[in-house]
C-alpha cells in the first residue's frame, strides 16, 4: 500500500475528527462498489462510503473521498462490481493523504 501526499497542512482545529483530503485510490483490477471501514480492533463498521459517491462505484485509477474519519489504522471491507468481498487490513488513513489500494492489498476474498 502506498501513500500519496496531497495539499498543504491541515488548517482546522487540532484534535478534531477531520477527514479532509482522506481518500482511497483504486488501483485494483475491478471497480469498487462498496467500502465499509472499522477502526483497527473495534469491529464496528461505518456506513457504505460509496453511497456518498454520485457515480455509485469507484473505477480503476479513481479516488474515493472519505468523510467522517479520524486519522488512524482501519480495516476495510470492500466489494467489487462482480460481488467479490475482500478485506484490506491496517490501512493507514491520514489527513491530506490518499491511500493507493492494489490487488495485493486485498485478502480473504470471497469469490
Amino acid at each position: 500500500m502506498a501513500l500519496l501526499m496531497i495539499g498543504g497542512p491541515l488548517t482546522t482545529a487540532r484534535g478534531a475528527e477531520n477527514s479532509a483530503g482522506m481518500g482511497i485510490l483504486n488501483l485494483t483490477s475491478a471497480p469498487i462498489t462498496e467500502v465499509y471501514a472499522s477502526r483497527a480492533g473495534q469491529n464496528t463498521f461505518s456506513s457504505d462510503q460509496i453511497q456518498l459517491n454520485p457515480v455509485g462505484e469507484i473505477d480503476h485509477n479513481k479516488i474515493l473521498r472519505l468523510t467522517g474519519f479520524a486519522p488512524g489504522r482501519y480495516l476495510l471491507r470492500i466489494t467489487d462490481n462482480s460481488g467479490r468481498v475482500c478485506w484490506a487490513r491496517n490501512v493507514d488513513l491520514q489527513v491530506n493523504k490518499i491511500v493507493s489500494l492494489q490487488n495485493e492489498d486485498l485478502t480473504d476474498c470471497d469469490p
